[in-house]
């Protein structure tokens, strides 16, 4: 199997996305961590622990995805997918939650059309046959 040695450039803006991404998480991360007592003492309708839970998640997710990319594993095409999927997922039991709380979802609309346009992009990004050779699919064409 022959890969590119070097990214395409469509493949290298996903994995500054991927890294900015996983970034914020870490910081979300992070400051949940430093004002635990502080989230506690309000009344939330989300847990404390639900977001430190979703920013793990995420993070974990990330670091994988980082490390696919950059080692070139065939799984990140798929990966990516699934991450996709768990994100839209995630922002409706958001809005659910939300909803039982009553407290107004309005960005719901906005965060559903937003992971629609990031999901065009990232498998625009990972059909082109650049990004297919870097990651070393194979695919036989078959002649008619």
């Amino acid at each position: 199997m022959i890969r590119s040695a070097k990214a395409p450039a469509t493949v290298t803006r996903l994995g500054t996305f991927v890294l900015i991404f996983t970034g914020w998480h870490i910081y979300r991360l992070v400051s949940i961590g430093q004002e635990w007592a502080v989230l506690q003492d309000l009344s939330l309708s989300i847990s404390p622990i639900f977001l430190a839970l979703q920013a793990s998640l995420w993070t974990l997710l990330g670091m994988l995805a980082l490390w696919s990319l950059i080692f070139k594993r065939e799984f990140f095409q798929n990966l990516m997918a699934a991450n996709l999927l768990i994100y839209a997922i995630s922002i409706f039991a958001k809005a659910l939650i939300l909803r039982s709380g009553g407290l107004p979802s309005s960005k719901l609309w906005f965060e559903l059309g937003m992971t629609l346009f990031t999901a065009i992009i990232i498998f625009w990004t990972l059909t082109r046959e650049s990004a297919k050779h870097y990651f070393g699919e194979r695919y036989d064409r078959q002649e008619n």
